[in-house]
């Protein structure tokens, strides 16, 4: 059996659940170690300050998909890439968010720039298993060992 790890940053009372699910272990992420903007832009220049969070959420700028300079500025400075799945789940318009996080990752891939499934699941019904999170990362242009490498640990390690 693999070492699965989920990172939900929703409900942390959501722990026993998640590890029922299938997961090894399951932690908090605290908002003040993700960086968030409403836009790309924001994002770049949140990630070139020095002291800035490990983790950036691309999900939370609506223009994230098409930003080289976000993905090219996590390269730089080691930031890992957070794909919190709850925004996919809630998505009103899941098919453009699909489309948008296959170019986004594809260009992660490309520039080796590590990223990480995390749920952020408030209830259990936004828990996935690590199984359905694998079938999400196919559906998102990922092979097999990168989804799974993506909850095991941070892809690109």
């Amino acid at each position: 059996m693999k070492n699965y790890a989920d990172s939900n940053l929703g409900n942390a009372n959501l722990a026993t659940k998640a590890i029922s699910l299938g997961f090894t272990t399951a932690t908090t992420l605290q908002r003040s170690q993700v960086i968030e903007a409403p836009n790309a832009v924001s994002l770049v220049a949140k990630c070139k300050q020095r002291s800035s969070p490990t983790f950036v959420n691309p999900l939370s700028a609506p223009d994230f998909y098409n930003s080289a300079a976000l993905v090219e500025m996590c390269r730089e400075r080691e930031k890992i890439v957070e794909i919190p799945l709850v925004y996919l789940l809630r998505s009103p318009n899941k098919s453009k968010l699909i489309f948008q996080l296959r170019i986004f990752l594809k260009n992660c891939l490309k520039r080796k720039v590590k990223f990480l499934f995390t749920s952020r699941a408030s209830n259990e019904f936004e828990l996935k298993s690590p199984r359905e999170i694998i079938a999400i990362g196919y559906v998102l242009g990922l092979t097999f060992q990168q989804a799974a490498a993506a909850l095991n640990k941070v892809q690109g390690e």
